[in-house]
């Protein structure tokens, strides 16, 4: 003789019809958002990379890259509250053809268009080239060298020191080369 026993659901008709509600209330909302407005890209009449490309916390596998879509720095709303992709790019040359990581980033206006990329798989102590580019504007092509790999002996190591004043006050940050 064969049992049959039911098992007790996860979760009564009560709580089913809870969450059905719950799906068909948000499922309304996103539809009347203005769908243009989510990931819009905007018209951009000037440059968008006016306050340039950065590159630093470099390791021996990867580097973070940042950029801000800025076409007018003095007008922080020139781009809305818009959400902007931005596809950044890391090659081996100069003239980007030898494509060795890319992605895409979103530009988020909670973060003033500014975009972060941390890269990683990358070959230590290794010279690389990078750009982004939005709506078809590219930026202008930076340029890093990953760390050597941990307990590397090193050749050459040299500091800078650049100085930057607030103020009265004048300080003094070291700045490391390593070859």
């Amino acid at each position: 003789m064969t049992s049959s026993k039911t098992q007790a659901s996860l979760i009564d008709r009560r709580r089913f019809l809870e969450y059905a509600w719950c799906g068909v209330g948000v499922s309304l909302s996103l539809a009347l958002l203005p769908g243009h407005e989510i990931l819009a890209s905007p018209r951009f009449g000037d440059d968008p990379f006016t306050l340039g490309v950065a590159s630093g916390d470099p390791t021996d596998d990867g580097i973070v890259l940042w950029t801000r879509l800025a076409p007018e720095p003095g007008n922080p709303d020139v781009l809305g509250r818009s959400f902007v992709p931005v596809r950044w790019r890391v090659a081996t040359d100069s003239r980007m053809r030898h494509v060795v990581a890319r992605g895409t980033a979103v530009a988020a206006p909670q973060l003033a268009h500014s975009v972060h990329v941390e890269v990683n798989g990358l070959q230590p102590g290794r010279d690389y080239f990078y750009q982004f580019d939005a709506r078809r504007e590219d930026s202008r092509v930076g340029h890093f060298r990953t760390a050597p790999r941990e307990h590397e002996m090193l050749r050459e190591t040299r500091f800078a020191s650049s100085p930057a004043r607030t103020g009265r006050a004048a300080t003094t940050s070291p700045i490391a080369t390593c070859s």
